[in-house]
């Protein structure tokens, strides 16, 4: 009878141990949760101030990319940009860091957190490179880039064509013109974040081919030698090790 009382209160201590744990994680999940929203919510507040108090001016004032971005740039060295799809809640800086992936989980402000910061590739030249390649992490949430993933869905690209990319050197507009779904773990994937610098026109245009190829639907948008492009790249959760992959070329 004692044994059995002293099994039951192990289990006892067991669930209230398991219980206690999920509640933490669950407490930690949304605190990250509200602390992501609070610190990106504040940048993008900042920013449409700065834009607010332009165009309320007597005589309408065009803000440079230095008075819009620059104090960003203080606040973290690595900033190189601002991505923005209308209508949707992608509107996040861009960050770069020597250190490959070092973003993945770190906010803006070099804090570990799950939803990272969206990043530019290894390799990539933000002022120089043909292919500007950017990352983000798709949470359940709706937030980074979880929207990117929807372009998945060609009802959803016909009402978000245009991705605005601004470095700190000048404004730019970008034109979707694929949409790819890549499975990383096959072995004959299309390896797309190889391609940042065009030798030839010939490896450019073979790179478009391809992009067009597997596109999911036809956007009726290409691109010629020269264009510069901007990809942006998140997980995609129908295949393994999935990616959702949008490809777009800067028209001004």
């Amino acid at each position: 009878m004692k044994a059995k009382k002293t099994i039951l209160t192990l289990v006892e201590i067991l669930l209230i141990g398991v219980f206690l744990v999920s509640a933490y994680r669950i407490f930690h999940y949304y605190k990250e949760a509200r602390e992501n929203t609070a610190l990106y919510g504040a940048m993008q507040e900042e920013k449409a101030e700065l834009e607010q108090q332009a165009e309320g001016q007597k005589e309408e004032k065009t803000l440079t990319p230095k008075e819009k971005y620059g104090a960003f740039k203080e606040k973290n060295e690595d900033f190189i940009g601002w991505l923005t799809i209308e209508g949707t809640k992608v509107d996040y800086p861009v960050v770069q860091s020597e250190e490959p992936n070092y973003y993945l989980y770190r906010d803006f402000n070099k804090q570990n957190s799950r939803y990272g910061t969206l990043y530019l590739g290894e390799g990539c030249d933000w002022e120089k490179s043909d292919n500007l390649l950017i990352h983000g992490h798709h949470m359940r949430n709706g937030s980074m880039f979880a929207t990117v993933a929807k372009y998945a869905s060609e009802k959803f690209y016909e009402e978000h064509k245009i991705i605005r990319f601004d470095t700190m050197k000048g404004f730019g507009t970008y034109e979707i013109i694929a949409v790819l779904k890549v499975g990383l773990a096959e072995e004959e994937h299309f390896a797309y974040y190889d391609f940042i610098k065009a030798k030839s026109k010939k490896e450019y245009d073979a790179f478009i081919s391809a992009c067009k190829k597997r596109s999911l639907y036809d956007t009726g948008v290409s691109a010629k030698y020269g264009d510069r492009l901007i990809t942006l790249s998140t997980c995609e959760y129908s295949v393994d090790e999935g990616r959702i992959v949008v490809v777009a070329k800067k028209t001004k």
